[in-house]
């Protein structure tokens, strides 16, 4: 669940995380917020010691906490859509409906796990092979899953800054460091800084589009 406010949790003597890598071909490549710093909100730290509970991982002591979006505010009875984390502005199909309402009935079964039907249609509508398609609860699921299967320590992800706000978090959780490529001017991805910035530890490259929260576009050419 989001936080709608940063928790900061830390005691004396607490351990700060290892210092970020220097600049590579110029851009600073920033791995991860130092505790207490503003980085798409409040570092969230905690302190191991002293307590009797599990011990939990070091790197969360440098974890950024998750900044939503504002909610979209209507005015004078005109709707307003929160496009910054690329809301539909339409009502679900009709369809759509139906479906979500049938399958409430099942909902004391464990549904398929592999997806199967969902990876048919799909691999169908895209002419692609079905071991080509991947599903997960939602984007975050889907990023989670290939950070695990592909990154770790001293492993890089490259992503465009400033993009969706669960990269740098996700990504640090894996182990690996954040390559944060800036934005052009037009706030759009720059594809040829980001192809750069791969090197033979880069494991994973993320491009969010439409890009979360500017909202910028990439097509085929």
């Amino acid at each position: 669940m989001p936080w709608t406010q940063a928790i900061r949790v830390r005691e004396a003597g607490a351990r700060s995380p290892p210092d970020s890598p220097g600049p590579v071909g110029g851009r600073k490549r920033k791995v991860s917020a130092e505790p207490g710093q503003d980085f798409g909100g409040t570092a969230v730290t905690h302190d191991n010691a002293g307590t009797t509970g599990p011990r939990l991982r070091d790197v969360l002591d440098s974890l950024p906490a998750y900044k939503p979006g504002r909610p979209a505010a209507s005015g004078g009875g005109v709707p307003a859509y929160k496009l910054s984390s690329n809301e539909n502005p339409y009502p679900p199909l009709p369809g759509v409906l139906e479906k979500v309402t049938a399958a409430a009935g099942a909902f004391n079964r464990y549904p398929d796990m592999f997806c199967a039907e969902l990876h048919a249609e799909l691999a169908d509508h895209f002419g692609v092979p079905v071991a080509h398609v991947a599903s997960g609860t939602g984007s975050v699921g889907v990023a989670q899953s290939l950070l695990q299967a592909t990154s770790g320590p001293g492993d890089e992800v490259v992503y465009a800054w400033r993009s969706f706000e669960a990269y740098p978090i996700i990504t640090q959780i894996s182990g690996a460091a954040s390559v944060q490529v800036p934005l052009r001017p037009d706030e759009g991805h720059d594809l040829d800084a980001m192809a750069a910035a791969v090197t033979d530890r880069t494991r994973l490259v993320f491009v969010c589009n439409p890009n979360n929260p500017t909202g910028t576009a990439l097509r085929r050419a």
